[in-house]
């Protein structure tokens, strides 16, 4: 028996995308023009994980201004914080944002080194410091009590250093030991407390990220997105021939271009998630472009190649159905979790959404034409040899 109810597109349709290709590979390179334009010029906001710095998410009972919030931190140097309010209007939520703050714990290197010792004892040897820009690590020679190093360096009473946490760091057998010092985050939450009360408001979430991390994790970004296309590339390649693998990666440069051009012209925070679903969105389309592959292969060999535009025309058209279905529910999911998901998944669900549309666009009025262009020039390449 069978199902018609999943049979949108009806059996035997024959609509010639490849006639309307060519205007819409035109619109598609404008896009790409525009979108590496925005990058170029304007750039990407980039969130904490890329930029470093310091990202409070706070939920007041009833809602304060930005002024007041302003206000609030100007008193530990925080004024001209980034103070945005998001999420529903009258949900009182807002974000606060501030550059890494270097505490230079480095010029406190003899006092620290000093309560290192103290706290380790003879038995632990001499303490190695390491320093970053809100944290130290020290090195001994045997186990510690890392809360003796925490009192210790607390009762220096360093101005404006408290110890938030200290504890064990890398392997057991190297005796090292991560001492975080109260950043941003700590100082802002407690102006907060003592500014608002503590049941004023609470914390959602908070992140911090060093400089030199952040750009760390750029370049891997990057390189991340760059080797599964290399290797998409590789697969196409070997699964089919070479002639259909540059419409391929075409497709999903520009599914990948967009997205950031997109989050570039809004000026939305680019974070480790919005490059999770560049990634995932990467996978999507090129699984999407493969079943339109493989059906164009199969009806190559019963046609006999007699008219390759013909064959990618009546693949699209077999496999139209199947695109539709599943573009359509992933489409439902991200929309439903962009309307419904809140603003901390909102940013990673419209990156999602973009990328379902344009790589479901991609893999048939991208790659399906480049794959004729590329068939006939290499065609030509053959023949003139």
């Amino acid at each position: 028996m069978e199902q018609k109810f999943f049979e949108i597109i009806p059996h035997g349709t024959k609509i010639n995308f490849m006639k309307v290709a060519p205007t819409f590979l035109v619109l598609s390179m404008i896009s790409l023009l525009i979108s590496v334009g925005l990058l170029s010029t304007k750039g990407l906001n980039y969130g904490v994980d890329f930029k470093g710095g310091t990202e409070v998410h706070v939920r007041f009972n009833e809602k304060p201004t930005v002024g007041k919030l302003r206000e609030a931190l100007s008193p530990i140097g925080l004024k001209e914080a980034m103070v945005q309010e998001i999420g529903e209007e009258g949900s009182g939520e807002f974000l606060i944002r501030v550059e890494t703050v270097d505490l230079n714990l480095a010029t406190h290197k003899p006092e620290l080194e000093k309560a290192a010792m103290k706290a380790g004892g003879k038995d632990a040897g001499k303490a190695r410091i390491r320093f970053s820009e809100d944290r130290i690590y020290v090195s001994y020679a045997s186990s510690i009590d890392e809360n003796k190093l925490k009192e210790e360096i607390n009762a220096l009473q360093l101005p404006d250093l408290e110890v938030d946490s200290a504890s064990r760091f890398g392997r057991a057998t190297d005796h090292e030991y991560l001492v975080q010092f109260a950043g941003i985050s700590t100082r802002i939450i407690e102006t907060f407390h003592e500014k608002f009360g503590r049941t004023a408001f609470e914390v959602l979430q908070t992140d911090q990220v060093g400089p030199k991390v952040g750009k760390e994790l750029r370049m891997q970004a990057v390189g991340a997105v760059i080797i599964a296309i290399i290797f998409i590339l590789i697969y196409i390649w070997f699964r089919f021939e070479f002639e259909f693998a540059p419409g391929a990666i075409i497709a999903l440069i520009h599914d990948a271009v967009v997205i950031l051009g997109v989050f570039s012209f809004l000026g939305l925070q680019f974070d480790l998630s919005i490059v999770a679903a560049v990634l995932t969105i990467v996978g999507y389309s090129i699984n999407d472009t493969i079943v339109l592959y493989d059906r164009v292969r199969e009806n190559v060999k019963k046609s006999k190649e007699a008219n390759f535009i013909g064959t990618i025309n009546d693949s699209v058209n077999q496999t139209l159905s199947r695109t539709i279905l599943t573009s359509g529910t992933a489409l439902i999911a991200s929309v439903a979790l962009m309307l419904l998901g809140g603003p901390i998944t909102y940013n990673f669900a419209l990156a999602f959404t973009i990328g379902i549309v344009a790589g479901t666009y991609s893999s048939v009025l991208i790659a399906s034409p480049v794959t004729i262009y590329v068939r006939k020039y290499l065609q030509k390449k053959r023949l003139a040899a």
